[in-house]
């Protein structure tokens, strides 16, 4: 199990400026998972422990792919 601690400093890694929630399912349903506060990418906890490798994330509803979420596109100067 990961310390709570650690789990507080987790970030996106698609952009390591934003912050992670922790999203806990009613019973029953689906995976807890931490979700970027960005981009809604869902990063799904297997017996205690993240998974926060983005090729295994689940995609918000409409992103074809990686390369379409908010995190990963550059702020165009």
């Amino acid at each position: 199990m990961i310390s709570p601690e650690l789990l507080a400093m987790l970030r996106c890694p698609l952009d390591t400026t934003v912050p992670v929630r922790l999203e806990v399912p009613e019973e029953g349903r689906d995976m807890p998972a931490r979700v970027c506060t960005r981009c809604e990418t869902r990063y799904l906890i297997h017996d205690g422990i993240p998974n926060m490798l983005p090729e295994d994330a689940v995609l918000p509803p409409g992103c074809p792919n990686l390369d379409r979420l908010p995190c990963r596109q550059r702020p165009r100067s």
